[in-house]
């Protein structure tokens, strides 16, 4: 029971962050050589970059889970592209000899003539005993060739399924996780605010 309760706490933790803060600000008000202007103004100050920073590394951390890379590296992109130089065309002719060949199976036929029509039977039958040898090398080769791409199929059914899940558990991560940290970013910069108007 006591492992659910923190647990249950532990999802509003922007909250609970937040609480310990406002108990700090309220005791060192209470210190003689604080005046409440001078520290509200300087709390504010603090907050405010302090909730720019979350919310910014909030942003950073969600650029990193999609495009595997930062602010810091959008940034380090946006000055290199500078236009700054002059770009330089070259043309370049010159010329060449493309040669192109091609490689086969032949297949053709001829007409052959035999002196009685037993030779001429004989040669039917070879004939027809060499088409059905290679009408089941076709097929044996064919029905390999099947479970080949059967087995790549599954293979890479398998893989789109894990990459779906994986891709399930980013998003959740990305919409769930990153919004408590925005949350305490945003609570300090609208308690900065409040600490500014009351300066």
């Amino acid at each position: 029971m006591l492992k659910r309760i923190v647990a249950w706490l532990m999802q509003g933790w922007p909250v609970l962050a937040f609480l310990p803060l406002l108990a700090i600000h309220l005791l060192i008000l209470e210190l003689p050589w604080w005046t409440t202007e001078s520290f509200n103004k300087l709390l504010a100050l603090i907050l405010q970059i302090l909730g720019g920073l979350i919310i910014l590394d909030s942003i950073d951390s969600n650029l990193g889970t999609f495009k595997q890379y930062g602010l810091l590296t959008l940034f380090k992109r946006w000055i290199k592209s500078f236009p700054h130089k002059r770009e330089v065309i070259q043309i370049v002719s010159g010329g060449g000899v493309v040669r192109s060949g091609s490689s086969g199976e032949a297949h053709g036929s001829y007409k052959q003539t035999f002196a009685n029509v037993e030779d001429t039977l004989k040669y039917l039958q070879e004939q027809i005993d060499c088409l059905q040898q290679k009408i089941v090398q076709d097929k044996k080769f064919m029905l390999k060739k099947i479970d080949e791409t059967k087995n790549e199929l599954q293979s890479e059914n398998k893989k789109t399924i894990d990459d779906i899940k994986s891709l399930s558990g980013i998003l959740e991560n990305f919409a769930i996780g990153s919004i408590k940290q925005q949350l305490f970013g945003f609570m300090l910069l609208i308690y900065s605010a409040v600490l500014g108007f009351l300066s």
